[in-house]
C-alpha cells in the first residue's frame, strides 16, 4: 500500500512490514523495520505515514488493529505467583479474552524475554538492582516550590559526592554482608533494576540487591545533607518493596487472573489529555489502568501531570461506584438502536443537542444549520464530528452488539438480504438513529445499496454480483419461466433466501417477477436503475446525463435518452423539474407532502375552467401573490403534482394542464388541428391556423403552436403559407404516391421548375392550376432526396457522388461538344422549364452552390479547345457567374476558374480582363 505525499511522490508499499508483524508475537523497533529493506535503499518512509501502524507505550510498533498485551502478562505473573510463562501460549490466551491478536512490547522494564520465555524482572537471576543508564530527567522535574528545594539539595549533594564520601560510613553496610546477600535465597534470588538517577545514593549506602534494604536504617537518613524527599521517598517505596518480597509470593486476588477487566470503554467518555496518555501507555483494560497508576510516576508519558491522573483516578472511583452502564449511557444499557440514538441526544447539552437534532434527526445541511446557529458550517462539521470523537471509543462495543442480529441475519441469507428484514431484526429503528449509530461505529453494512437491498458486501462486490446474476437468470429465462431458475441461480451464487422473500428479492435484485411456480422478465428492475441514477445525482438533471450514467454502472441495458424519459413518465418518484431537466422525489427543493397540498389547492381553479386549458405558470404565479409558493417551486413541478392527482390531465410539451370531466377535453391537439385545417380556406399560414384551433378547443396557442409547427397535418407550400393534407390527398397512399412521382420526375432531370408549363400536374390536378404547382412544390419539400429553393426550384439531392451542377454540365457537355453560352442557357431551359430571365435569380440568388456553377461554365471551355480569343469572349458572356465565383477569397484559391481566369491574362499578356 502507497500514498501520495508532497508534490505528488509514491512512497514504496510497507505491505512487507505489515506482513512481519502480523506473524511476529512482539512489537518491533522502527529502525528494525526499515532500515535494510527501505533506507538502505534510499527510500525515506517512515511507519507514522502509514494508518495500518501505531507506536507502543515503549517507543517500538505494532499494527493499529493488534492490542498491547504487557499490561495482562504481568498482572498475571503476580496474581499467579509464577516465575515465567511461554510467551506464545500466553498471548493465545490473552487474544482469546479481549477478542483481538495481542503482541508483546519487550521494551517494557518489567519483564525479561529469554528464549521465548517472558519472566517477570524481578524473578530473572542475575540481573543487577542497579544498571547504567541516562540520568531520569523526571528527578529534575519542578512540581512546585518545595520539589524545587528538595530537587536543588539533590544537585548539591551530587556535585559533593567526593568530599562527603567519609559522612556515609555510618549508614553504610557492612562489606561483610554483601557476599552473603548475594548467595542462594538472597531477596529469593531476585534482582531488579531501578532509577538511574538512585544510582549515586544506592552506591554510597552499598545497595545491590533488594534484600540490602531490609537492613537499611531510614530515620538516619532523614536528616542527611542531599537525601531529598523525593530521594526518601523512593527508599521508602524500595524497603516496602524488599519487605513484600521477603514475605513470600502473594495470594491471589482474584480465582482467575481475568476475572472483572473491563476494557477501558467501561470509562467512558475520556478528555483529549487523557485518552492520548492511554493510548501512547499501551493500555487497553481497566486492569491495566489500575496497576499503571499506582507505578507510574508523573511525566513517564508526555503530559501526564497531576491533574490527569486526578481525573483517570475519579473515574476509576465512579466505576466501582455506579457501574460501567451507568458511567458511559447515563443509564441502563441500550437496548435497541432507537433507544441508544435517543438515550444519545438526551445526554447531550443543550446547543450541541440542538445541533445534533437539526443535522442527525432532521436531515439538515450543514449551511442551514450554521445559519441557525449563527457559525459557519465548518463549525458545525468540527463540532459534530469532535462529539463523536469523544464517544466513539466507549459507544462502539455496545453499537457493534447491537448490529448483531442485523449481521446474522445478513449472513444466514448470504450476504444480501431485503432491507425490511434487517430493519425488523434491529427493532424496526428510525433512519436517523441508524445513521448516528454508524457514525459512532461502522459496521460492514451497506443499507439500501439498491433500491429495497442491503448488504453486507462490499459495495463493488455486491454490484458486480448482481450484475452476473441478471444476465445468467435473463439468459435462463429464454428457455424456461420456472420460478426453479431463480432460486437456483441464488443459491450457486452463495444466497439462501427464505421463500417468503424470495418474490421480492428476484424483483429487487434481478429484475424478475414471480408469480407462483412462474417467473418471466419485468421493466421494473430496469426501471429501478434509472431511477437510482436520478437519485443518485441528488438534484435536477437531464435524461441524458442519466443514460450516461447508468451506461456506466450497466453497459448491458445500452442506457439512451428516451428510455430514462419513458421509465420516469411510468414513475411516481420521477418528476419533471423544467424543460429537458428530472429530479427524484427524495431531491425535490420542496417537500412532496408540501407539493401535493399545492396541487389539491390548485385542483379548484382547474376545474372551474370546465375543461379549458389552464397554464401552470400562471396557478405558480396566483399562488406567489398569496405567498404560499415556496422557494425552489417550478411550474413542471407543479404541473406533474397534478397530473398526479387522476384528475387534470397534461400534454408532452408546455405547461397546461386540464380537467378531465369536461367535454373540451375529449380531442387532443392534434386532432383539432388536423380537423381545423381541413376546415379552413386553402392556402392558409401557421398563425392563422393556431389562432383558429384555440378558439375552438379552448387550448392556450403556446400549446398548439408546438404541435402545428411539426407540420405533420399540413403540408408547406412556397411562399410561407400551408395547405390540409387531406385536402390535397385523399389518403397517405396518394401523397406518397406523389412523393415517388416528383423524386422520379427530378432525379431524371436534376433541376425542375414546379412552375414549369409542361411539368405533370397528374396527381394534383383537382386542386386547380395555381395551387397544383404550389403543392407539387411542398410534396417535393417533404420528399427525401430532393431539395426546394425560391421560385418553384427543385433540385436533386443526391446522398454521395457528382453534384447536381456537375451532372447537369456533363449533360450539356455530351450534347454539345463545342458550345456557346446561349447553348447553356438554352440547355438549363429546357432542362429546367425555366425563363431566361430567371436564370440568374437561380442560379446566384437563392442558395446554389456558385463554385459549382462556375465549374459547370467553365470546365467545358477546355475540353472543348477553344481558341483565347473565344475563351474570352465566353468569359466575359459569363461574367455574373465568374464575378461570384471569384468573389470568395478561400473559393479562389485553386479552383478552375481562377486557372482559366490566369491563363487568359497570360494570354492577354497581363492586362487585367473587363468582366463588368
Amino acid at each position: 500500500m502507497g500514498g501520495k505525499v508532497g508534490d505528488g511522490v509514491r512512497l514504496p508499499s510497507l505491505d512487507a512490514v505489515v506482513a512481519r508483524l502480523g506473524h511476529e508475537p512482539t512489537t518491533a523497533a522502527e529502525v528494525e523495520l526499515l532500515k535494510a529493506g527501505y533506507w538502505a535503499l534510499g527510500q525515506p518512509v517512515r511507519l507514522r505515514s502509514d494508518h495500518r501502524f501505531r507506536e507502543s507505550g515503549w517507543g517500538r510498533w505494532l499494527l493499529t488493529d493488534d492490542a498491547v498485551a504487557n499490561d495482562l502478562l504481568h498482572h498475571r505473573l503476580r496474581a499467579e505467583g509464577v516465575d515465567g510463562i511461554e510467551l506464545r501460549q500466553a498471548l493465545e490466551d490473552v487474544s482469546r479474552l479481549i477478542g483481538r491478536r495481542s503482541v508483546f512490547c519487550p521494551g517494557d522494564p518489567r519483564f525479561v524475554l529469554l528464549d521465548d520465555e517472558l519472566w517477570l524482572e524481578t524473578a530473572c537471576p542475575g540481573r543487577p538492582l542497579f544498571v547504567e543508564g541516562p540520568e531520569d530527567e523526571d528527578d529534575d522535574e519542578v512540581e512546585g516550590p518545595e520539589d524545587a528545594d528538595d530537587a536543588d539539595e539533590d544537585d548539591q549533594q551530587d556535585r559533593a559526592d567526593q568530599e562527603d564520601a567519609a559522612d556515609w560510613s555510618g549508614v553504610r553496610l557492612p562489606a561483610e554482608n554483601l557476599e552473603k546477600r548475594r548467595g542462594p535465597g538472597a531477596l529469593l534470588g531476585e534482582l531488579v533494576p531501578v532509577e538511574a538517577a538512585m544510582g549515586p545514593l544506592l552506591q554510597r549506602l552499598g545497595i545491590l540487591v533488594y534484600a540490602d534494604l531490609l537492613d537499611l536504617d531510614l530515620s538516619a537518613l532523614s536528616d542527611r545533607r542531599g537525601v531529598g524527599r523525593k530521594k526518601l521517598t523512593r527508599l521508602r517505596l524500595l524497603h516496602d518493596e524488599a519487605t513484600r518480597r521477603a514475605a513470600g509470593p502473594p495470594e491471589p486476588v482474584v480465582s482467575s487472573p481475568w476475572e472483572g477487566w473491563h476494557p477501558l470503554e467501561a470509562l467512558g467518555r475520556l478528555p483529549s489529555r487523557a485518552r492520548n496518555i492511554v493510548t501512547l501507555a499501551g493500555l487497553d483494560s481497566v486492569g491495566a489502568l489500575r496497576i499503571w497508576l499506582d507505578q507510574t510516576p508523573f511525566q513517564a508519558v508526555a503530559n501526564y501531570g497531576r491533574a490527569t491522573r486526578r481525573h483517570l483516578v475519579d473515574l476509576l472511583a465512579q466505576l466501582d461506584e455506579v457501574g460501567p452502564d451507568t458511567l458511559v449511557f447515563g443509564g441502563t444499557t441500550p437496548r435497541s438502536i432507537a433507544e441508544l440514538g435517543e438515550r444519545y441526544l438526551q445526554r447531550l447539552e443543550p446547543r450541541k443537542r440542538s445541533i445534533f437534532e437539526a443535522r442527525v434527526v432532521q436531515g439538515l445541511s450543514l449551511e442551514e444549520v450554521g445559519v441557525r446557529e449563527g457559525v459557519t458550517r465548518e463549525r458545525i462539521r468540527q463540532l459534530v464530528e469532535m462529539e463523536l470523537d469523544q464517544d466513539r471509543r466507549s459507544w462502539a462495543p455496545r453499537v457493534r452488539e447491537l448490529f448483531e442480529p442485523a449481521l446474522a441475519a445478513l449472513d444466514r441469507r448470504g450476504g444480501v438480504a431485503l432491507t425490511q428484514t434487517v430493519l425488523d431484526a434491529l427493532g424496526g429503528p428510525p433512519n436517523w438513529a441508524i445513521d448516528l449509530a454508524v457514525d459512532l461505529e461502522p459496521v460492514a453494512i451497506e443499507f439500501e445499496v439498491w433500491p429495497g437491498l442491503t448488504t453486507s458486501l462490499e459495495r463493488e462486490q455486491f454490484l458486480d454480483l448482481r450484475r452476473t446474476l441478471r444476465l445468467e437468470v435473463e439468459a435462463a429465462l429464454e428457455g424456461s419461466m420456472s420460478v426453479s431458475v431463480v432460486r437456483r441461480a441464488l443459491i450457486e451464487a452463495g444466497l439462501r433466501t427464505p421463500d417468503d422473500e424470495l418474490p421480492l428479492l428476484a424483483e429487487h435484485l434481478l429484475g424478475v417477477t414471480v408469480d407462483g411456480e412462474d417467473a418471466y422478465l419485468s421493466r421494473r428492475g430496469t426501471q429501478a436503475v434509472y431511477l437510482t441514477a436520478l437519485r443518485d445525482a441528488g438534484g435536477p438533471i437531464s435524461a441524458e446525463e442519466v443514460a450516461h450514467r447508468v451506461d456506466q454502472s450497466e453497459p448491458e441495458l445500452e442506457a439512451n435518452a428516451r428510455k430514462a424519459i419513458v421509465f420516469f413518465q411510468r414513475s411516481p418518484l420521477a418528476l419533471s423539474y423544467d424543460h429537458g431537466l428530472w429530479v427524484h422525489a427524495e431531491n425535490l427543493p420542496v417537500p412532496l407532502s408540501v407539493l401535493q397540498a399545492l396541487a389539491q389547492d390548485c385542483l379548484p381553479e382547474v376545474r372551474a375552467a370546465n375543461g379549458v386549458a389552464v397554464s401552470a405558470r400562471l396557478l405558480l404565479r396566483d399562488l406567489a401573490s398569496r405567498g404560499s409558493a415556496p422557494p425552489g417551486l417550478t411550474p413542471h413541478l407543479l404541473r406533474d403534482a397534478l397530473l398526479q392527482t387522476g384528475e387534470v390531465r397534461a400534454w408532452r410539451a408546455g405547461t397546461d394542464v386540464a380537467w378531465t370531466g369536461s367535454e373540451a377535453t375529449r380531442k387532443s391537439i392534434s386532432e383539432w388541428l388536423r380537423e381545423t385545417a381541413e376546415e379552413l380556406p386553402q392556402p392558409f399560414t401557421i398563425d392563422v391556423l393556431v389562432a383558429e384551433t384555440a378558439a375552438r378547443s379552448g387550448y392556450l396557442p403556446s400549446s398548439i403552436a408546438v404541435q402545428a409547427n411539426e407540420g405533420v397535418w399540413t403540408l408547406a407550400l412556397s411562399g410561407g403559407e400551408h395547405a390540409a393534407c387531406d385536402q390535397a390527398f385523399a389518403s397517405s397512399e396518394a401523397l406518397e404516391h406523389a412523393q415517388a412521382a416528383v423524386w422520379a420526375m427530378v432525379r431524371q432531370a436534376c433541376l425542375v421548375s414546379a412552375h414549369a408549363p409542361g411539368i405533370d400536374l397528374t396527381p394534383f390536378g383537382h386542386l386547380g392550376p395555381v395551387l397544383a404547382h404550389r403543392v407539387l412544390w411542398g410534396t417535393a419539400h417533404r420528399t427525401a432526396g430532393v431539395s426546394t429553393r425560391a421560385r418553384g426550384l427543385l433540385m436533386w439531392d443526391p446522398a454521395r457522388g457528382d453534384s447536381v451542377w456537375q451532372v447537369v454540365g456533363q449533360d450539356f457537355l455530351a450534347r454539345h461538344p463545342v458550345g456557346r453560352p446561349a447553348d447553356l442557357r438554352e440547355h438549363l431551359f429546357e432542362l429546367c422549364g425555366l425563363r431566361s430571365d430567371d436564370l440568374p435569380y437561380y442560379l446566384l440568388r437563392e442558395g446554389c452552390d456558385a463554385g459549382d456553377v462556375a465549374l459547370v461554365c467553365t470546365g467545358w471551355y477546355v475540353d472543348a479547345r477553344l481558341g483565347p480569343d473565344e475563351q474570352v469572349g465566353l468569359l466575359a458572356s459569363m461574367a455574373p457567374v465568374v464575378r461570384l465565383a471569384l468573389g470568395t477569397e478561400d473559393f479562389v484559391r485553386g479552383s478552375p476558374a481562377a486557372a482559366l481566369l490566369n491563363e487568359v491574362r497570360a494570354l492577354k499578356g497581363g492586362d487585367r480582363l473587363d468582366l463588368g
